[in-house]
């Protein structure tokens, strides 16, 4: 038996009615078309992996980052760049 599991799946307006008219013009309800669609990709994408590398990844420079020097408050954000309070980034004890 297999084991049921809930997905709720948030579609951009136009994605839902190409989708809605799809499933209206297979005669069965959405949720079963997105079903059905979620296991053809999956189906899909297990045997696009089967002995195929890995696709390149695209290569993208990080931007520089501003090293700044003298003492950081606990508040203030992170030197690093990670936009998080330095408390919760490389300020942890």
């Amino acid at each position: 038996m297999s084991e049921t599991r809930k997905l709720n799946l948030r579609l951009p307006a136009d994605l839902y009615e190409s989708a809605a008219s799809l499933a209206s013009a297979q005669g069965i309800s959405l949720n079963a078309f997105l079903t059905l669609a979620t296991r053809n990709w999956v189906g899909y994408q297990r045997r696009g992996m089967q002995g195929a590398p890995p696709p390149p990844r695209p290569t993208v420079e990080a931007p520089p980052r501003t090293v700044v020097s003298g003492k950081v408050g606990r508040n203030d954000p992170c030197p690093c760049g990670s936009g998080r309070k330095f408390k919760h980034c490389h300020g942890r004890a």
